[in-house]
């Protein structure tokens, strides 16, 4: 009798937890992540490094890639960019591409445990050749790779991917490297801190800035005092920017904050760290995102500021190159 009685409770007790976690829903907070009340978020951003893609080649007809949050400005590589595609098929026979999915479409489908599923749109459902993704986000805490993988599809109509990753673990914050402060995290593997402090005190500068054709840009990754002339490109301060611009076609612009940010590790040799920083609200009503990627290279003393790109008004990529990202105690 007990041994029935406590396959019983156990049995409710599964049922009990499963209902607990299909319960915790995941809510959209940007186009590359969503919030559940009970577990954290679930964040793509680093997911695809800097090259800023997953490829998926286990059909031998197609190639596929799925840009998780935005494109660069040149990464475009069998992608019509000007679409803003999540995902797009390259056709090996004929030598064309598809897009098949919008970033700005996600939306997720469900979310149940370790399973989350993000849907995207390429058109709306009155356009002739409209086309609808999924990805299967497939949470995994014990692989190290992320393994894209394309299932199957309704030509032209619909397509199934799935992705493996301990990074689709809803509330794996700072994976990598654990955040000291807005501007310096401890890497894994007792590899030492990661920091922007020591780079700026070899500048004797608070901050960073620089110009590209496009515009100006200010770099403020570290707290600094509230009256501080690195604020002239920022329109507000609350928050403490982390990145700000001003363009000659633009008023000055915040582009994110230090008090909403984190460290996520995109390759770990060489060692790069990327620091994403999220903003405020856009005009499309979506969250504004700077990320800077703080590339290591010990052979490079003087350090390297670039501007990578932009998808305008929602996502902005900086790099710092430099012997001062690599991990050290």
């Amino acid at each position: 009798m007990n041994k029935y009685y406590s396959y019983f409770i156990t049995l409710v007790l599964s049922v009990l937890l499963t209902l607990t976690i299909c319960a915790d829903e995941c809510i959209k907070i940007s186009d590359c992540a969503c919030s559940t009340a009970k577990n954290g978020e679930i964040d793509l951003a680093g997911l695809a490094g800097e090259q800023g893609y997953l490829e998926a080649d286990n059909d031998p007809k197609y190639k596929f890639r799925f840009y998780p949050c935005e494109i660069k400005q040149d990464w475009n590589n069998r992608c019509t960019i000007q679409d803003g595609p999540a995902l797009c098929q390259y056709l090996y026979s004929i030598g064309e591409t598809f897009n098949l999915g919008k970033v700005e479409t996600m939306r997720v489908e469900s979310h149940s445990g370790l399973v989350t599923v993000f849907n995207y749109t390429q058109g709306t459902p009155d356009e002739k050749g409209n086309r609808t993704s999924e990805i299967e986000l497939v949470c995994n805490p014990n692989v190290t790779e992320t393994v894209f993988e394309f299932v199957e599809e309704r030509p032209i109509i619909h397509y199934k991917f799935r992705l493996t990753s301990n990074r689709v673990c809803p509330g794996l914050i700072d994976l990598g490297c654990q955040r000291i402060d807005s501007c310096t995290c401890q890497a894994d593997y007792n590899k030492g801190f990661v920091s922007v402090h020591g780079l700026l005190n070899s500048l004797k500068k608070e901050w960073i800035e620089f110009e590209d054709n496009e515009a100006f840009y200010s770099l403020l990754p570290c707290p600094i005092k509230a009256n501080s002339t690195a604020y002239k490109y920022c329109d507000d301060i609350t928050g403490g920017p982390a990145a700000c611009m001003k363009a000659s076609d633009l008023e000055r612009l915040t582009l994110g904050l230090q008090s909403k940010m984190r460290f996520v590790v995109t390759q770990k040799e060489p060692f790069t760290t990327a620091v994403v920083y999220y903003g405020g609200t856009s005009i499309l009503n979506t969250e504004r995102k700077a990320t800077l990627v703080l590339r290591c290279d010990e052979d490079v003393s003087i350090a390297k500021v670039e501007y990578l790109g932009r998808n305008p008004l929602l996502n902005y990529n900086f790099r710092i190159t430099s012997k001062d990202m690599c991990p050290h105690w």
